[in-house]
């Protein structure tokens, strides 16, 4: 009887715990579009300010790990791939635009082996580093265009997971 009780008890606790992984989950999406969402403001506004673009978009690149981390425990096929961009989030912000695109975007610096089903999940860190790339050029209407583009490419990717 006792083992009984052990055992619903155990089960009612991993419901909850998963129930509210879930909802963080989704606390943590509304905010990254929320964030997302001033970029895109930002870019069909008159700013020229490279450091605004780019403080919203590391801020992205930070609320992308707890839900890369999450899309990890989900699906530990990712992993490799996931925690590889993960770890790289910094480093590649200081690439030209043109590497990003090659070793981020196409994936030519990415492990080998993983499944098609992984790729949204790093995008929701390479399309803001790409941003933060772009924001140290000449803010103009072509720079802002591109940005904005990034940002509503990740917002896609954003709702695949």
């Amino acid at each position: 009887m006792k083992k009984k009780f052990f055992l619903w008890g155990l089960v009612l606790l991993f419901s909850f715990s998963t129930a509210s992984y879930a909802h963080d989950f989704d606390t943590l999406k509304k905010v990254y579009t929320n964030v997302a969402n001033k970029i895109i403001s930002l870019s069909k506004g008159d700013s020229t300010d490279g450091a605004q673009f780019a403080a919203l978009s590391k801020r992205l690149i930070k609320l992308a790990v707890p839900i890369m981390k999450f899309k990890v425990k989900q699906m530990p096929e990712c992993g490799k791939m996931l925690n590889f961009v993960m770890s790289n989030r910094v480093s590649m912000q200081n690439l030209t635009h043109p590497q990003i695109e090659d070793k981020f975007h196409e994936g030519t610096s990415l492990p080998k082996g993983f499944p098609a089903k992984c790729l949204d999940s790093k995008e929701l860190i390479v399309h803001p580093a790409t941003v933060v790339i772009l924001s140290r050029g000449t803010i103009d209407k072509k720079s802002k265009e591109s940005m904005h583009d990034e940002i509503e490419e990740v917002l896609e990717h954003l709702g695949e997971l």
